[in-house]
């Protein structure tokens, strides 16, 4: 495809094409597009446990009628521990439907909801790419510089949910 506009008109209609993200901690700020998220829920205090499950894996929720595999995304990744483990309890949980397969993702805090141009965007080292299967970075698919509240810039890994649904559904058995 060749674009007809000029290169100043290219500019101008990306920076028109927004998007929006919800964005939540895990040892850093991380960014899914709203679309892929079903709902965000509080930590659920009983999850059932079936035997043969991964460590990350914290149980199984039923979640009106739907069970949800619940994956402890600091545990996935293997991002260390935080120093109130114990407590999941403050924690949010990102649920995800893909292709009929439900998941929550375990973060420690859902931030915020931003919006953001396609010009906002900011190319990724290829270090972030080389760190190898398994680790965060095999599920981030871009980055972005956006504005917060205070006025602060800062940068946001954006995930791909398909990929981290990928990663979880291999989760979901030992």
């Amino acid at each position: 495809y060749q674009s007809k506009m000029s290169s100043k008109e290219d500019r101008a209609a990306s920076a028109a094409l927004r998007h929006t993200y919800i964005t939540f901690n895990i040892d850093g700020t991380y960014a899914v597009a709203i679309g892929d998220v079903k709902e965000i829920i509080d930590y659920p205090k009983a999850l059932l446990q079936p035997p043969g499950l991964k460590k990350h894996v914290r149980g199984v929720l039923n979640l009106r009628g739907s069970l949800v595999t619940i994956v402890d995304a600091r545990s996935m990744y293997s991002s260390g521990t935080r120093n109130d483990n114990s407590n999941f309890e403050s924690r949010k949980v990102l649920v995800f439907d893909r292709n009929g397969n439900h998941f929550g993702l375990v973060v420690d805090s859902v931030e915020s909801i931003v919006t953001f141009s396609d010009s906002d965007k900011v190319k990724l080292p290829q270090l972030v790419y080389d760190r190898g299967e398994g680790s965060i970075s095999t599920d981030i698919s871009e980055a972005v510089e956006v504005t917060d509240s205070h006025g602060k810039k800062i940068s946001l890994l954006i995930m791909n949910a398909d990929s981290i649904a990928n990663r979880a559904s291999k989760s979901f058995a030992a």
